[in-house]
């Protein structure tokens, strides 16, 4: 008798176990299936961004072929987004850091005052992060 119980006992856990890791694969697909997600609105972010900012500062702030440097985002995100399977989980915290290192160099090598709102767009970034 005690030795049956031992043993219905020990299946159970068997299947409470087998069960435990089902849900553990499946909890994995769904952040991994969020995480592709989260690095797709970046990289639109980041293809998007650069491209508004350059034809407005050409349209409405007077600049020139110099600002044409912020383009070097778009480029970066699409070289992280080529390189997203190698980066692995460490892609999103790649498109993260796009925007303050090349919002720096826009401004240091970009029109003086031309680029206002790069710490508005920053922002932005750190929300959707």
């Amino acid at each position: 008798m005690i030795i049956q119980d031992i043993t219905r006992l020990t299946a159970l856990l068997r299947m409470l176990i087998v069960i435990e890791n089902m849900w553990g694969i499946m909890e994995l697909k769904v952040l991994k299936n969020e995480e592709k997600r989260m690095n797709m609105v970046m990289f639109l972010f980041l293809a998007a961004i650069p491209v508004v900012a350059f034809v407005y500062v050409l349209l409405f702030n007077g600049g020139g072929a110099r600002d044409a440097i912020v383009l070097g985002m778009a480029a970066c995100g699409i070289v992280v987004k080529l390189l997203e399977k190698v980066l692995g989980k460490y892609a999103k915290y790649v498109y993260i850091s796009i925007l303050p290192v090349m919002g720096a160099v826009t401004i240091v090598f970009g029109t003086p005052a031309c680029f206002g709102a790069m710490v508005e767009a920053y922002f932005l970034i750190l929300f959707l992060a």
